[in-house]
């Protein structure tokens, strides 16, 4: 009766792990039945950017392959931008869990190439320097996206006063604590300018990770 009552409990234990959702893949469904249900809202893809951003740092493969099925279906029906700079910084985030090489590097390329082609037609957009800078910071061990990384975050320090939009939106800490970063391989100085300057933003989590009051 004991070990009925055991495995009685590991079925629903298992069945409650296959099923159970958390709350960013509960949120992306929604977003995901909106699209499926009128693409061209431009209320819903506002939407779907959001999420991507707000969620940049914690999508697990399946959840970037879902997202990726979801662009592809509905790029085909609109050609938003921000679709196009998505899918690219999703493949790029792909070729992590990728370890075919020559597959992982496709990634890389295809991802990088299209939020250059996004950017080179909107190339005062933030939202969509911002996308890729944060994407080329997480394979910034290679140079070529070292220096994409730290170009883009720059150009959004430089631009940011007269595109104060940017700041009601995203951590600029961010940007700070990025730029901080990334010119320690390059100019020690500057990195510490930027550094500097991040204790302006204390209510940032970047702020945090270098000037942790106790």
């Amino acid at each position: 009766m004991k070990n009925k009552n055991i495995y009685i409990f590991l079925i629903i234990y298992l069945i409650n792990i296959i099923t159970f959702s958390t709350p960013i893949e509960k949120e992306f469904e929604k977003i995901e039945n909106n699209l499926k249900s009128n693409p061209f809202k431009k209320e819903y893809i506002k939407d779907l950017e959001d999420f991507y951003i707000k969620n940049f740092n914690d999508l697990n493969i399946s959840l970037i392959d879902k997202l990726l099925e979801l662009n592809s279906e509905i790029i085909d029906t609109c050609s938003y931008a921000i679709l196009k700079e998505i899918r690219g910084s999703l493949l790029v985030k792909k070729a992590k869990y990728e370890w075919f090489l020559p597959l992982k590097y496709y990634y890389i390329y295809t991802g990088m190439l299209e939020m250059k082609h996004v950017i080179e037609e909107d190339f005062d957009n933030l939202t969509y320097r911002y996308i890729r800078a944060k994407t080329a910071y997480d394979i910034s061990e290679y140079n070529f996206a070292h220096e994409i990384s730290l170009k883009d975050f720059e150009y959004i320090y430089l631009r940011v006063q007269e595109k104060k939009e940017f700041l009601k939106r995203y951590d600029f800490g961010e940007v700070l604590y990025k730029l901080g970063i990334l010119y320690k391989k390059v100019s020690p100085i500057k990195s510490q300018k930027y550094f500097n300057e991040l204790k302006e933003y204390k209510n940032s989590i970047y702020y945090k990770r270098v000037y942790d009051e106790k």
